[in-house]
């Protein structure tokens, strides 16, 4: 898309040049045609001279029409790259953001090009003589021009700052993505959380960076996890728990599938990030009362003293954005269940922690005398506190929200900000203090920066402390925007505020991806039995191996580097090793999330600290202790994800898999697969030549004949492989109908629309169908 932007530009450019050759030649025919004209009527040398200048001039003119439009046409082609470039370098989840800052820009345009006609036109000098007399014909002219660039230049300060925004909340979705990733882990996260918020010991250490933004970052993880799993648990629907259960969901039922919390907030954040930005009809009048009242402020006040009220500006500034982020913050509280921090206050507690960990002793409780009271609180009080897995605003409601329905719990849930309309009032508040942000940054560059500089009054250490007032709002709004964007994000789309819609997205890309990676490693078992029977038949030719196919891909998305069997991204199905009996998976199953996730089993590697102290507040030791436990890390995951497809096998949950369970899903998804290939696989995985295969015989020959192998397949093959297996009618292309064929012969139920949606999020030229390209790139998009 790219090549053919600059494509487009440049045959512009090409047009517009001819047609300035063409006026240059016709230029030099009129001035002959004159030249000849004149020559009759005057003397010989002042026709020469007047000809030279004319065409003296018209060189002037050409040369600066040809440096001019190639200025114009060389920045419009910067611009068409740069754009292309953000737009392939940013994920699908931020692209609403994207669509946002553009259109904004098409606004400005617009603006610019209504000012620029306005003030060609000559209206407006004949309106300043009207207002302000002959002696101002030039005063709307000139303001018109210097206040049109004022406002160019706001809106190009708040589309960078946006574009910090941006930047700054791609790091909070990845910060989400490792939370997702130790969320199942949960022994783990809290004693890193209890780790990195235990008191300081000397008085350096109070001020230590790292121990305070590790303090910070375990306090947001345990925030994430507290709302995730409340989130997929089902006694969130409501507070009755005979209605609860009515109202299940599938991700909150079925043990094969974890649900992606972070790609939910993601989405969800780059709808929300677009909608920021946006600047509607409400938000450009209160813009203008504001101005307005600045200018007579500063009217009032004198040139000489603007720059106390811009910083005056500045701090309320500050302080507005701060009441922002305290009345979003306590209505996050209010939804966050306080379970998993007093599990670490507990932990904290435990002196067989403490002693692994070598920290000192915890302060001893105080010993109860015959004066300490033998209740605390009387039992109509201990009725009305709410369980650490609630949160806490379900205390506040009637009966504890038992007997209102789901629309009166949704409308509570929004009075908890703003009488009801707290996601517009925190949306409008927040894009207003961006905007009057960025306008205050744009007046400090345009007209205080220079009086400070200019003006005597000021010694250079006063200049100083001005200079650095006035920038400080910019920076601070800035990164406290993304803060109360992330707390928004959380108050407003939990609990009782979850969007149908993104859960119903999330879970197609779940289920695509599932699929996607179960036909991936199908496609490796069968390129490795090719390669070894190669490898034993080396008269084999290279014809006999079929074609090869080419892809070419882009920078960034087109990149197959991440197209490994055991790619570092998070896996969205886990399952933990195969039990024997169908009776213990059957019980498993009908439990709810919560209840598995107490005995879950966790990752070994993680589930106790593998250092005697696990400090995190010395860069040393939070190196180390990452690095000696990734490839644990990442080879339980691999475990999971290789459990998960043993399960799809074993079709009647007997813990192992039979021939005829091997042939049927084998010959189901790839009708090429041999019978000799079948009985090969049968024979390397039957250890014990019992006719049937167990899961640690399956894991080890996946680990040793295909991962460990995986790098010297290529990837142009497997993609091909995994792509025929969907194309079944080898037409080049997938349609709707063979992705749902594919869908339904692994188990998952993605209906006709669900198919379709995918297929438009992958269709980059609109055609209805995906060719090799394309699927490539999805491959890439899912990392399988």
């Amino acid at each position: 898309m790219a090549r053919r932007g600059q494509l487009r530009w440049f045959s512009t450019y090409m047009m517009l040049a001819c047609a300035l050759l063409l006026q240059r030649i016709l230029a030099q025919e009129e001035s002959k045609e004159a030249k000849g004209a004149k020559g009759a009527k005057g003397s010989h040398e002042a026709t020469e001279a007047s000809h030279e200048d004319e065409a003296a001039e018209a060189y002037y003119t050409a040369v600066a029409s040809v440096v001019t439009i190639t200025a114009l046409i060389f920045m419009s082609i910067v611009f068409e790259t740069a754009s292309e470039h953000l737009k392939e370098s940013t994920e699908e989840t931020n692209m609403p953001f994207i669509s946002t800052i553009f259109s904004e820009l098409t606004t400005l345009g617009f603006i610019g090009s209504v000012l620029f006609v306005v003030s060609k036109s000559g209206y407006l000098e004949k309106a300043s003589v009207i207002l302000f007399g002959e002696g101002k014909k030039e005063e709307l002219q000139e303001t018109v021009e210097m206040l049109h660039m004022a406002l160019f230049l706001f809106v190009v300060i708040f589309l960078l700052l946006c574009i910090v925004l941006l930047k700054l909340g791609t790091g909070v979705q990845n910060e989400w993505r490792e939370f997702e990733r130790r969320s199942p882990y949960l022994p783990v996260v809290v004693s890193d959380f209890c780790l990195a918020t235990e008191p300081p010991t000397t008085f350096w250490e109070k001020f230590n960076y790292r121990r305070i933004l590790e303090a910070s970052k375990r306090r947001r993880e345990m925030v994430y996890l507290s709302l995730r799993r409340r989130f997929v648990d089902v006694r969130s629907n409501h507070p009755d728990p005979l209605r609860c259960k009515e109202m299940e969901k599938e991700y909150q039922v079925n043990q094969n599938i974890r649900f992606p919390f972070n790609e939910y907030l993601s989405v969800i954040s780059g709808e929300v990030m677009a909608r920021l930005i946006e600047i509607d009809v409400i938000t450009w009048v209160a813009l203008e009362v504001f101005i307005v009242c600045m200018l007579f402020v500063c009217w009032q006040v004198g040139p000489e003293n603007e720059v106390y009220v811009l910083v005056t500006c500045g701090i309320l500034l500050i302080f507005l954005n701060q009441v922002v982020y305290g009345r979003v913050r306590q209505m996050r509280k209010l939804l966050t269940p306080p379970k998993l921090f007093r599990k670490a206050e507990r932990r904290r507690l435990q002196p067989d922690w403490r002693r692994q960990n070598q920290l000192v002793p915890a302060q001893p409780l105080s010993s109860p005398t015959e004066k300490s009271p033998l209740l605390l609180a009387t039992s109509a009080s201990w009725d009305k506190i709410p369980s650490d897995s609630n949160p806490p605003y379900l205390a506040m409601l009637p009966n504890g929200g038992m007997d209102m329905d789901y629309n009166e719990l949704t409308n509570a849930q929004k009075k908890l900000l703003g009488g009801g309309n707290g996601v517009l009032l925190a949306m409008f508040s927040t894009r207003m203090v961006f905007l009057l942000t960025a306008l205050h940054l744009s007046v400090f560059l345009v007209r205080t920066m220079g009086q400070i500089h200019t003006s005597s009054a000021y010694p250079w250490w006063e200049k100083v402390i001005l200079y650095v007032l006035l920038a400080l709002p910019s920076c601070m709004v800035t990164s406290m925007s993304t803060i109360i964007a992330r707390d928004g994000l959380y108050s407003f789309n939990v609990e009782h505020m979850k969007v149908p819609r993104v859960i119903n997205k999330v879970m197609r890309i779940l289920k695509a991806r599932s699929t996607l990676r179960t036909l991936r490693f199908i496609a490796e078992m069968k390129v490795y039995l090719r390669e070894d029977h190669k490898k034993n038949n080396p008269h084999m030719t290279h014809d006999d191996e079929g074609p090869s196919h080419h892809i070419v891909m882009g920078s960034k998305r087109g990149s197959m580097d991440g197209l490994s069997f055991h790619a570092e991204v998070q896996r969205l199905v886990e399952s933990p090793t195969k039990s024997n009996t169908s009776e213990a998976l059957s019980k498993h199953k009908h439990e709810s999330p919560s209840a598995r996730m107490q005995y879950e089993l966790p990752m070994s590697p993680l589930s106790e600290p593998s250092t005697p102290k696990r400090k995190l507040s010395t860069e040393t030791n939070l190196r180390n202790d990452k690095h000696s436990q990734k490839d644990k890390y990442e080879e339980e995951l691999e475990r999971r994800e290789i459990g998960a497809i043993f399960e799809l096998f074993d079709r009647d949950v007997s813990g192992s898999i039979s021939r005829n369970e091997m042939q049927t899903l084998l010959q189901a998804i790839s009708s090429d697969m041999t019978m000799d290939q079948i009985n090969r696989i049968m024979i390397e995985l039957d250890e014990n030549h019992t006719g049937e295969v167990q899961f640690e015989a399956f894991y080890n020959w996946c680990r040793s004949r295909i991962h460990e192998h995986s790098s010297s397949f290529s990837k142009h093959e497997l993609i091909h492989e995994v792509f025929n297996m969907i194309d079944t009618d080898k037409s080049g292309f997938i349609t709707v109908d063979e992705f749902i064929s594919i869908f339904s012969k692994l188990g998952q139920s993605l209906d006709h629309d669900d198919v379709r949606e995918l297929i438009y999020q992958m269709d980059s030229n609109d055609d209805g169908k995906i060719d090799l390209e394309e699927f490539s790139k999805m491959l890439h998009k899912h990392a399988v």
